[in-house]
């Protein structure tokens, strides 16, 4: 496979695996408070409210299926990976990541933290850090499909 798309495949699984599994999490636990609070409820007040435990299972089982295919999916797209390349890909979309963020961070908190940053004469502020990772993505790119060739 060309090296261009197996490092296309590898960021996108990372970086879609990094978006998602949290949000997998995220479901875990409140299915598991939920169950929690049912059980209390139970114990304390009736057995009726065991009743409700049966859609909140529903809904385990629904999010069991995601993770799966989940897992399924992104393990079918991702490629296999080394260390040095599953770390270069993690440090490229942490990269791009900070990027995005930063784009998409409005002005006046963006100048808020550039001045703040003036004011604390931090060495590695805003400013140099985007213009380096911006400067550096394509030739971080370049070294990824390389390593992948």
């Amino acid at each position: 496979m060309k090296p261009r798309i197996t490092a296309l495949r590898a960021i996108s699984s990372r970086f879609a695996r990094q978006a998602i599994y949290p949000l997998l999490w995220l479901w875990a636990g409140v299915v598991v408070l939920l169950l929690a609070a049912i059980w209390l409820l139970a114990q304390m007040v009736s057995d009726w409210w065991w009743l409700a435990a049966i859609p909140v299972g529903v809904l385990g089982v629904i999010g069991v299926i995601a993770w799966l295919v989940t897992r399924l999916v992104l393990k079918a797209l991702s490629p296999p990976l080394t260390k040095t390349q599953t770390d270069a890909t993690d440090d490229f979309i942490d990269k791009l990541k900070r990027l995005y963020e930063n784009a998409s961070t409005p002005y006046q908190f963006l100048a808020a933290r550039i001045v703040f940053e003036v004011v604390l004469r931090r060495k590695e502020n805003l400013i140099n850090q985007t213009i380096n990772d911006s400067r550096s993505l394509k030739p971080d790119f370049d070294q990824l499909l390389q390593m992948f060739k």
